[in-house]
């Protein structure tokens, strides 16, 4: 272990959010709605767990680019 460097957390300024252009976000929410809708007509079962495992990942996405309530 001669070799190790330890680092050192830095503080930081403030972190800016994550922020996305409105094309590529709309973009996202629609995908999101094409996949939730076509979630019922997967005929098989691990068909359907995967797009709902697609589903929850992009809906996480969204989620950290949704501007909070009452945001300009």
């Amino acid at each position: 272990m001669d070799g190790v460097t330890d680092i050192r957390s830095r503080k930081r300024g403030p972190i800016d959010p994550p922020h996305i252009d409105a094309a590529s976000w709309r973009m996202l929410v629609e995908l999101a709605a094409e996949l939730s809708a076509r979630l019922p007509l997967a005929e098989h079962a691990q068909h359907r767990a995967d797009l709902q495992h697609i589903t929850t990942q992009l809906d996480s996405l969204l989620q950290r680019f949704t501007p909070p309530k009452g945001a300009a």
